[in-house]
């Protein structure tokens, strides 16, 4: 790194860094000079990050589109790395990151006076009047300015909209432009998931991970771009995954209105339940189904076979194997019961 024109780099044995290990290292940070695109190359990054937005950028394309994200970024100078350093780590990914323009004490002064950091406010000799606005005052300045804010975006539902679907379907961590925090619904067993299939915009397709986002205004931009159905689309499937109900009354009535049907997305097998509950329950649940008596002979068979043997025999009857199914006679009344059963507390 040194020879990039750093005056120092350190490397660290960290797979994360943050604000806290660089002011316990009393490090100041000094910034790069930003670029400007012009309006055609600011176009072009536009086009270029919806084709990235929608994961269809060939590698010429990400090579281009890094170009200009590069001008954007602007460089440090020669002399701005005079005076700084960088840190090195490998993240958990086993991707090489930096923390570049660090300042050590040592070279403070030297920044200084070349411009790049302002004089500390922490002596007494230098420091500067004390504002006649108090600390107060200013929160609620901000909370104003915040207000305007609001008050301006609320003359764009649209926009807004647009938002909330951007919002929920990429994991923008602090950077989340709405106060909507979501929470973990969880819709996914913790073990044996065989036998369960939900519908693929509930499991597939997570937040898309911005943590190396350089540029969110771009990123909106191309997301908006592919226009009110896919925004609808993302917004619908991430609301329906924050779906958790509600009270008793307002769960029935959307319960009603939507008609869930557990037994859809979920049919009970040997791995997902009947391994899991004790051998007694599944000789009750096998005379249950077809309303057989304590001394029946196909009940008292099943009641000699091993806890995985009653487990199997289970899920060939309720996968609707027609073999068995044929062999115990099973009725068209037997055949529903066995369709529409689920263990209790579950309904």
């Amino acid at each position: 790194m040194t020879g990039d024109g750093w005056k120092w780099a350190e490397a660290m044995d960290t797979t994360y860094l943050g604000y806290y290990e660089i002011e316990e290292r009393k490090l100041d940070r000094i910034y790069r000079d930003e670029g400007t695109l012009t309006e055609e190359q600011s176009e072009r990054y536009d086009e270029l990050a919806e084709l990235a937005e929608g994961e269809v950028l060939d590698a010429e394309g990400e090579a281009e589109l890094a170009a200009l994200q590069a001008v954007l970024d602007g460089a440090f100078s020669a002399e701005q790395k005079a005076v700084s350093g960088v840190l090195v780590y490998v993240n958990q990914s086993g991707e090489v990151q930096t923390a570049e323009g660090l300042v050590r004490r040592e070279d403070r002064a030297a920044a200084i006076e070349a411009g790049f950091l302002r004089k500390s406010s922490h002596s007494s000799a230098e420091a500067e009047p004390k504002s006649p606005i108090s600390q107060k005052l200013r929160d609620d300045l901000s909370r104003v300015a915040q207000g305007a804010r609001q008050h301006a975006v609320l003359r764009d539902p649209d926009l807004l909209i647009d938002l909330l679907a951007y919002q929920l379907s990429h994991a923008l961590r602090w950077n989340d432009p709405l106060g909507i925090a979501t929470t973990e619904v969880p819709n996914w067993p913790s073990t044996e998931a065989e036998g369960y299939a939900l519908d693929e915009r509930l499991t597939s397709n997570p937040p898309r991970d911005m943590w190396d986002a350089k540029d969110l205004g771009a990123s909106f931009r191309a997301f908006r771009k592919k226009g009110p159905e896919h925004v609808r689309g993302e917004l619908v499937r991430f609301l329906a995954a924050q779906y958790r109900g509600g009270d008793e009354k307002l769960s029935a009535m959307i319960d009603k209105e939507t008609q869930p049907n557990i037994r859809e997305v979920w049919t009970p097998n040997a791995a997902n339940f009947f391994s899991r509950v004790g051998g007694p329950y599944l000789n009750d649940l096998w005379r249950d189904l077809l309303d057989l008596s304590d001394d029946h002979p196909t009940a008292t068979t099943f009641a000699k076979l091993k806890k995985g043997e009653k487990a199997d025999k289970l899920e060939a009857l309720f996968r609707g194997d027609h073999d068995l199914r044929s062999a115990l006679g099973v009725t068209d009344e037997q055949a529903a019961k066995i369709g529409a059963w689920l263990p209790e507390g579950m309904k």
